[in-house]
């Protein structure tokens, strides 16, 4: 599938993604704001889980998208917003969805037991997780777009 713009990689960067993100893992992680961004940097090396990060913020920009707005302008929309909000973006409402990603990011950089593996694999633990991506890019595009 491809993005929502062919732009979304270059305005939202992997940097970015780590401090968007970081707050969401640090609450659940239970870690500080630093430690949660350099785990997220570890784990955004993951082509895959970066791959799926900016799907899930593609679908959300097309949830997003109307006739008064196109691709163009919600991506500078969004720009402006990752500049004015991306250190202050809230953690959403912890989840069995969230979770289930945050196992997935876990997992890449070796701070999840390898038996949780075999939970991401199940038909729930994927159904889960892909939830989670879903609901994470509809987060952060609600808190970039505001």
């Amino acid at each position: 599938m491809a993005y929502f713009s062919d732009r979304l990689p270059h305005i939202v960067r992997r940097e970015d993604l780590a401090i968007l993100l970081a707050p969401i893992y640090a609450e659940t992680a239970n870690v500080d704001d630093d430690e949660a961004k350099d785990r997220l940097l570890r784990a955004l090396a993951d082509e895959a889980l970066l791959d799926d990060l900016y799907l899930s913020l593609s679908a959300a920009l097309t949830a997003r998208a109307g006739p008064r707005m196109d691709a163009d302008a919600l991506m500078d929309k969004l720009s402006k917003g990752i500049g004015a909000r991306r250190s202050r973006v809230k953690s959403p409402p912890a989840t069995p969805e969230l979770f289930a990603l945050l196992v997935r990011i876990n997992l890449l950089i070796g701070e999840a037991p390898a038996n949780m593996r075999s939970v991401l694999e199940s038909e729930k633990g994927r159904a889960a997780m892909k939830k989670g991506l879903q609901d994470v890019g509809a987060h952060l595009v609600r808190e970039l777009l505001k």
